[in-house]
């Protein structure tokens, strides 16, 4: 997708994993004892009570469907998709009327290759670095060529190139919902009336919102 993929991806993903646990417990230590802490108590639905086993702990760190591109959800929500009771009462009695999988996942991946497509036919018209060796060689926007053009025409290029550059990132982070989603580790469950909530466990983006945000901070959250 136009740069080496390699350990810095996983390992952000784990370190957000490592750290969230982290507070998962202790949120968790917090409320057992009665501490009064209120972000503890508004984070009181993720805390975790005791430390996780081995094996639970390492498949919640280097799950199949997170490990690549995230999203790095709380570990309550990991092991709730994984034993079910996201989805049954612990009599075995469904906690509402169990939505079908299949669209949010198909929904996901589809966005995901159009993505994919938008990525590699615009950066091939309009590309950052130099196609023919993006590693060394000089960037398009910075050469003699580029620069001599009016500064319209320099921020209209950038504006539209990076738009096609987003994309890659739309793929990646779409692709990952859709494998989420297939097992219901997105499916936010059900309120207390038995309706659901969702499909934004594991969104990791909102691209039309994002791109069309009107300030930073809506960015941010978006993104």
């Amino acid at each position: 997708l136009g740069y080496d993929l390699d350990f810095t991806g996983p390992q952000m993903v784990i370190t957000i994993k490592l750290y969230a646990m982290a507070y998962n417990l202790y949120d968790g230590h917090l409320l057992a004892k009665g501490i009064e802490d209120r972000a503890a108590k508004k984070c009181a639905p993720w805390a975790v009570a005791d430390v996780p086993g081995i094996i639970e702990y390492l498949g919640y760190t280097f799950n199949f469907s997170t490990i690549l591109a995230g999203p790095a959800y709380e570990y309550t929500t990991y092991a709730a998709a994984c034993d079910g009771s996201l989805l049954y009462t612990a009599d075995g009695k469904p906690r509402g009327k169990i939505p079908s999988q299949i669209w949010p996942t198909i929904r996901a991946f589809l966005i995901s290759i159009i993505c994919m497509g938008l990525f590699v036919v615009g950066t091939g018209h309009f590309p950052l670095l130099d196609p023919s060796d993006p590693q060394s060689a000089t960037p398009v926007v910075l050469t003699a060529e580029f620069l001599s053009r009016p500064w319209i025409y320099r921020y209209l290029y950038q504006w539209v190139a990076l738009f096609f550059i987003r994309q890659k990132y739309y793929f990646a982070w779409k692709n990952a919902e859709g494998a989420n989603n297939i097992w219901y580790a997105g499916f936010e469950g059900f309120d207390k009336d038995g309706n659901v909530k969702g499909w934004e466990n594991a969104s990791n983006t909102k691209i039309l919102e994002f791109e069309t945000a009107p300030n930073v901070k809506t960015l941010s959250a978006m993104w």
